[in-house]
């Protein structure tokens, strides 16, 4: 063999196990665990931040309530003032989040009625949403506590 074509065979055998590394750190995402709104009962609207201006919109600076509803069926009711606005069915699913290119867990309503919402966050007490167009608002919920 000459050098030269020692020197090719090196440069092949390097670029391949560079290839090899790469494209095994980059794998697929890693799954989260499921997000179960089920569990979490009745949500009421605290405040919400977003829109073309960047409102902040307090709950008790207006005259109106919004609340969300999620039973352990994967059945969701949206209410304004109480009444009825949407409700039907929703799923979660675990999609790459074009607002901060992460994976995230998606809120999709089935009877489109409503957009698309991201789920920031979701504790014990505090429920989290972006919606998915444009200008939209993220808005903040607390969890109804049962009497």
């Amino acid at each position: 063999m000459t050098k030269a074509t020692k020197a090719i065979s090196l440069a092949v055998i390097l670029l391949t196990v560079s290839c090899m590394v790469l494209s095994c750190s980059r794998g697929t995402p890693p799954t989260a665990d499921p997000v179960d709104l089920g569990e979490v009962g009745t949500w009421n609207w605290a405040m919400s931040i977003g829109g073309i201006t960047g409102d902040t919109i307090y709950a008790d600076s207006v005259d109106y309530t919004r609340g969300l509803v999620f039973d352990a069926e994967d059945n969701y009711v949206y209410s304004y003032n109480k009444a009825l606005v949407s409700a039907g069915k929703y799923i979660l699913s675990y999609e790459s989040n074009p607002l901060n290119s992460r994976m995230g867990w998606i809120l999709k309503y089935e009877d489109g009625q409503l957009p698309s919402d991201w789920v920031m966050e979701l504790g014990a007490d505090t429920l989290v949403l972006a919606q998915t167009v444009v200008d939209g608002y993220t808005s903040t919920y607390v969890r109804e506590i049962g009497l």
